[in-house]
């Protein structure tokens, strides 16, 4: 019996296949595939296996830690230490000294605004009596009342002659901060012998994200919660989530509305600011069996079949539904199994 011809779909086919184009075999060869066969040939093959088959987006992103801000302050006198610009730090950390003088950082959502010290109330005062007994200067059993009394003034003696500073039971923003935030990165800093003002040092948070311009069009990827992997420029890759989109006050070349996408890294890579790669991942479809486009025979009556080579080396053509297509491969389903060698025309 005459072999039935391949017409193998390239992957400049694939627009046409997906539109619905008819691909006809020459006139007057058979149409029926279910007892076709060809003669062994030497020809390259692949096993039918299953994929996952996805399409990738990529733009270009840039890594950073977003804007600086000064840290709220109450201190006047010469600048005698600062962190070095790119420190990270951490609740209970000095934050700059001043006249040699430390101030010091506290967890707290309540900022210092006001000095505290015998007869003050409320919950500023709530948080520093928080603070002191996580610090072990109250005991356990003292309540957190938001009361600044006589225990609570010998707490802050105690802690103020700990950590060099006049214990004067009377404390406020000169000495300690509260800040809502678990870590902050110094960004730049004044000279030391320089005179103090405010909050002295300008931090950005610690946590570094991806931000990205893209158009009306291109935002649409980024909605619905896509898979999306960030590429540093040392090639190692972290996968993100999208923490916000926002329109920008500005258009394109082709007037065409712009929006800024922030993204979060789910693992806090190691790494300086700079220009990324980012892939949003369109997942087609997952351990679908699979074999590469042009392994398609179109057939004259329609439909698509694939050519199986037999244990015995002569092949077969089969029937085969065509699916999703990603790389140069294409989900199949019908009379064909995982493990099937198939002819892949070069």
């Amino acid at each position: 019996m005459s072999a039935v011809p391949r017409l193998a779909v390239a992957a400049v086919a694939v627009a046409a296949l997906i539109a619905g184009a008819v691909w006809m075999s020459r006139p007057g060869e058979p149409a029926a595939i279910a007892t076709a066969t060809t003669e062994a040939t030497e020809t390259a093959t692949e096993t039918v296996a299953r994929r996952t088959l996805q399409h990738a987006e990529e733009f270009e992103g840039s890594l950073g830690y977003g804007d600086s801000f000064t840290l709220p302050g109450q201190v006047s006198g010469t600048v005698t230490w600062v962190p070095e610009e790119g420190a990270v730090l951490e609740p209970g950390d000095v934050l700059y000294r001043i006249d040699e003088l430390p101030t010091y950082w506290a967890y707290g959502d309540v900022p210092m605004y006001r000095g505290l010290g015998s007869g003050s109330e409320g919950g500023d005062v709530e948080q520093l009596q928080r603070y002191l007994q996580a610090e072990g200067y109250l005991e356990d059993d003292v309540a957190i009342d938001g009361e600044y009394g006589a225990v609570t003034r010998a707490a802050v003696e105690a802690w103020q002659e700990d950590h060099g500073l006049d214990d004067t039971g009377r404390i406020d923003a000169s000495q300690l901060l509260f800040l809502p935030y678990q870590a902050i990165r110094v960004a730049t800093t004044p000279r030391v012998g320089e005179s103090a003002t405010g909050g002295v040092l300008e931090v950005t948070l610690s946590d570094l994200f991806v931000t990205l311009d893209v158009s009306a069009r291109s935002r649409a990827a980024f909605e619905d919660d896509p898979a999306i992997e960030v590429e540093m420029a040392d090639g190692t890759r972290y996968g993100a989530t999208v923490e916000s989109i926002t329109a920008k006050q500005s258009q394109d070349a082709l007037g065409e509305q712009q929006y800024r996408v922030r993204l979060a890294l789910s693992t806090g890579p190691s790494q300086e600011p700079g220009e990324v790669t980012v892939e949003v991942i369109d997942l087609l479809a997952e351990g679908a069996l699979a074999v590469p486009v042009q392994a398609l025979v179109a057939l004259v009556e329609g439909g698509y079949a694939v050519e199986v080579v037999q244990a015995d080396g002569a092949t077969e053509l089969r029937a085969v539904e065509v699916g999703e297509f990603a790389d140069g491969w294409v989900a199949v389903t019908g009379d064909i199994a995982e493990g099937d060698r198939v002819v892949v025309p070069e």
